[in-house]
This record gives C-alpha cells, sequence and structure tokens, in this order.
C-alpha cells in the first residue's frame, strides 16, 4: 500500500498535490544563523584520541605562557574564536525523547559516520538534529559545528559555506576543498548540514569531506537523502497520536506529545487556554486529523486567539486557508502550510509533479495497481516528447526567484513509474508500507 505522507493538505479538485503537511521544528525551524559551535571541556594531553592533534591555543608553549612557535600554514581558526554555541531553543522540545536517545546511540558509533534526517520542511528535522547535536557535544573532542545551507542556492557553493562556518580562510593556492579537508582530517567533529535537500548535487563534496577526515560525523537534515555510500537514513516520525476511541482523562491527555503540543503553542498566545473534558475531545481530533505533524498543529494552536477547538475542527477541510501566520523569524516555507507544499512542489523534477498532481485524486493511500491505472496513457513509462522531462530543477530563491540546477538523478525518457514512485518515496512525498 502506497499513500501520501501524512498531513495531505489538498482535497479533490485542486490542483496542488496532497503531501505531507509538515511537522514543526519548535521555534528553532529553519537555522538560518549561520554556522555556530558548541564548547565543552576538553581533556588533557593524556586524556585525548590518539592521533587528534590540540587547537593551536591549547599547545604547552601557549599554556605555560612562553612565546609560541610561529604557526603552520595555513593556521587554523583558534578556538575561542569559534566556540560560540548552538541557537538556545526558545521553548521546549516535546515528544522526541526516544528519536534523540537514539540517534545520540547511532552517532557514538565510530562507523556511522553519516546519518541524515529525512522529511519535508517543518516536520522537526532541524530541532531534532540541534538537541542530538547539543547532547552529543561532549562526546565530540572538536565540538560541533551548524552549518545552515537554507540561504544556499548554487551547489557550487556548499564547499565555501561550509568552510566560512568553520573558520576556514581560501588560501588562494590550492582548491578550497583540500585546505578544508586538511582543517578537518585530525578533528573530531560533529557536523551539522541543515536543509541540504535544494543542493544534493553537492552531496560527493560530503563523502571527499569524510573521506578524508576519519574522524568526522556528520548529521545532515533534508527532504531527500544524498545517496552516499556509508549513508544512514532516519525517516522523523510524527508525534505520538491518541487513541480517538478510548481517550484517557484530560489529564493524561495533555501528556500525548501531539496534544501537549497543541495546548503548549495555543497557551503561548492564549494564557488561559484550558484543556478540559469538554474540549479535550476535540483537541485530540483536531490533532489525529493534522496527523501528528507540529507544523500544521503548531499553526492551528495559534488560531486558539479567534477560534474554538471546534471552529478549528471544522475549518481543516480548508486547510491551506486556515493554516497560516506562523512566526516571522522562520523561513518563508514554514510560516504556512501553503508555502511548505509549494517549497516541496517546487524541488521536484517536472515529471515528478505530474505524477505527485496525478497522484493528488486518492483521499488516502493507494496500490501500485491503483497509480498505474491513472497513469494508463503513459504505458507504465513515461512518454517522449510532451515536455515534462528534464535533467534540472528549480531550486526556489528569495522573492519567489529561483536558478536551474543539475539534477544529481535525472530521469531518462523511458523512466518507468516505478522509478517515479520511488523518487517521490525519495522526496519525502509518499510513504510506503
Amino acid at each position: 500500500m502506497l499513500r501520501p505522507t501524512a498531513g495531505g493538505a489538498v482535497r479533490r479538485g485542486q490542483r496542488t498535490a496532497r503531501g505531507r503537511g509538515m511537522g514543526a521544528v519548535g521555534r528553532a525551524g529553519d537555522s538560518s544563523r549561520g554556522g555556530r559551535s558548541l564548547p565543552r571541556a576538553r581533556p588533557g594531553a593524556a586524556g585525548r584520541r590518539g592521533g587528534l592533534a590540540p587547537f593551536p591555543e591549547r599547545s604547552p608553549a601557549r599554556a605555560g605562557g612562553a612565546a609560541a612557535a610561529a604557526p603552520a600554514t595555513p593556521e587554523w581558526p583558534r578556538a575561542r574564536e569559534r566556540w560560540r554555541g548552538l541557537p538556545a531553543p526558545p521553548n521546549a522540545l516535546i515528544g522526541r525523547e526516544h528519536e534523540t536517545a537514539e540517534l545520540q546511540a547511532w552517532l557514538r558509533e565510530p562507523h556511522a559516520r553519516l546519518l541524515t534526517l529525512l522529511g519535508l520542511p517543518g516536520v522537526g528535522k532541524t530541532r531534532l538534529a540541534l538537541a542530538t547535536a547539543e547532547a552529543l557535544a561532549a562526546h565530540f573532542e572538536d565540538g560541533v559545528e551548524l552549518v545552515a545551507l537554507a540561504p544556499v542556492h548554487d551547489p557550487e557553493l556548499v564547499v565555501s559555506t561550509i568552510a566560512r562556518a568553520l573558520g576556514v580562510q581560501d588560501l588562494g593556492g590550492r582548491p578550497l576543498l583540500d585546505t578544508l579537508a586538511a582543517y578537518l582530517r585530525e578533528r573530531h567533529l560533529l557536523l551539522v548540514l541543515d536543509n541540504f535537500e535544494h543542493l544534493l548535487s553537492a552531496a560527493p563534496r560530503v563523502a571527499d569531506l569524510l573521506a578524508a577526515a576519519p574522524a568526522l560525523h556528520v548529521l545532515v537534515t533534508s527532504r531527500a537523502p544524498l545517496h552516499l555510500y556509508g549513508e544512514h537514513e532516519y525517516p522523523v516520525p510524527p508525534l505520538a497520536l491518541p487513541d480517538l476511541g478510548q481517550l484517557p482523562p484530560a489529564d493524561a491527555l495533555a501528556r500525548v506529545p501531539a496534544v501537549a503540543l497543541f495546548v503548549e503553542r495555543a497557551r503561548a498566545v492564549r494564557r488561559d487556554f484550558p484543556l478540559t473534558a469538554d474540549n479535550a475531545a476535540v483537541v485530540a481530533e483536531v490533532c489525529v486529523r493534522l496527523e501528528g505533524l507540529p507544523l500544521p498543529i503548531e499553526l492551528a494552536a495559534a488560531r486558539v486567539k479567534v477560534l474554538s477547538p471546534a471552529a478549528i475542527l471544522a475549518r481543516l477541510e480548508r486547510r491551506l486557508e486556515l493554516l497560516t501566520g506562523g512566526p516571522r523569524e522562520r523561513a518563508a516555507r514554514l510560516q504556512t502550510l501553503r508555502a511548505s507544499v509549494a517549497w516541496s512542489h517546487e524541488l521536484l523534477a517536472e515529471a515528478e509533479q505530474v505524477l505527485f498532481r496525478r497522484l493528488a485524486v486518492f483521499a488516502g493511500g493507494w496500490t501500485l495497481e491503483a497509480a498505474e491505472g491513472i497513469c494508463g496513457d503513459w504505458g507504465g513509462t513515461l512518454p517522449e516528447g510532451r515536455g515534462i522531462l528534464r535533467a534540472s530543477r528549480r531550486v526556489p530563491g528569495v522573492g519567489g526567484q529561483g536558478s536551474e540546477v543539475p539534477d544529481p538523478r535525472p530521469l531518462a525518457p523511458d523512466s518507468p513509474l516505478l522509478e517515479l514512485l520511488a523518487r517521490l518515496v525519495d522526496q519525502s512525498l509518499v510513504l510506503a508500507e
């Protein structure tokens, strides 16, 4: 059975596909604040891992106050200039205890060096990655570095963006990738690459860095996997939901993660919002209708300023108009449900967009045979000469502008429907069960 991923936004008759309604990342959402690092108490030389070089200012000569030897070329950025901390979350991370524990255990393994958190904008990838990185700061001797890629619209700029976040300068005498690899070679570091989905053709550069730096670990957030050898994929799940057939009392229901998120965000805009025996079932149904996805739950909860929970529930049939008005500091794609769906649609190749829109006729799940039925005019393959195939896709930019970038997995004219469906699964738009 195949079905659109949770939180379908568009009903039958609308031309935008019914896709995942996007989960929320709390207020940390889209981390477009540039690279940041998290300090930790560093052990003495005897307590260090073998082969990991100390930072320049921690050398014995500097520690003893003696004049230090002239720095080698290149001179790497000093730790005290880079240890500024990860962005502090403005509110609690709700319902992700299991995921953060699982991700920490995974990243502590020496061979799990590339881990990708998958899902659409707002599903909670960035917030989960930041919580995991903060918890692991003491494990990585050279700390944690955050690189925000959302503002980057050219895959060719990924290496320079990482270098700038780490404080590594382009010396001009050799490729910047080589300089960056040399900097990372002996560092035990967790590198968080946030929002990679529109830059997938730059994924091989991540592989180059991992090959050059044996103690480097990379945690990626992306709508789609990087498809690199050794990559571990981690789809971020929705929040846990109550069973509408057996609802607990209101005080117990308030501890169910999806409901807890709704209540917390509702009280942020209406301090006296109560969860009572009278409205608990309605709030629970709102969360279930939004399929446990944090972003639509947060946007719905903000409407309690003007609507009762029952009125919110009644308006979910037109959720694109209802679920708007997200926090201003978030990226535009995280401020409304419509923008989130549009961002995901824009990142698809044209053939994928065509299939995505055709699949919108299904109100719920479907089988492969049913999908083949609505694409019968394709005869199981994509036709040539209809203008729906290309080897590039449009990357959304600021102010609605965008640019064409090479598709890292271009479609051949005879690509079968199964391959297209697999690519929609990769893009987190379809869930195979």
